[in-house]
């Protein structure tokens, strides 16, 4: 199988995320990199995560810089994408946050008490689209 790649813009990156309920965030803790898959919602240009406390909130309390990553690919599709943002995290303790993310039907992917929210502001979007050919 061959593959063609195609750079997009920041909007098709962002058509693309609206697509998609899960992703993954990287994050550095005490020099290592982990890696949580994580449901998300985009609001405006942010990109909303829902988790409960742990290791990801700690990560993202210490540093703030992160990276998120989605992909997509379906074997019946010819064409495969992936998005990686640079963003800036923080932790939004509002409760009408909260409610926002209730009303974005922004829930666990696990049956968790997750009532923790973190937002990521991007300062860099990248994103590729992959024509498939066998």
């Amino acid at each position: 199988m061959t593959t063609s790649t195609v750079e997009l813009s920041v909007a098709q990156a962002w058509e693309h995320l609206r697509t998609e309920k899960i992703g993954r965030l990287i994050t550095l803790i005490d020099g290592a990199v982990d890696v949580y898959p994580i449901n998300y919602v985009c609001s405006a240009d942010t990109i909303v995560l829902r988790t409960h406390p742990g290791s990801k909130l700690f990560g993202v309390a210490v540093f703030r810089d992160v990276v998120f990553e989605v992909d997509h690919y379906d074997p019946a599709e010819p064409v495969a994408w992936s998005v990686v943002i640079h963003a800036m995290a923080h932790i939004d303790t509002r409760i009408s946050a909260l409610a926002d993310a209730d009303a974005a039907d922004l829930h666990p992917i696990v049956d968790i008490d997750a009532d923790d929210l973190i937002v990521l502001k991007p300062y860099r979007v990248t994103a590729r689209e992959f024509t498939l050919h066998s």
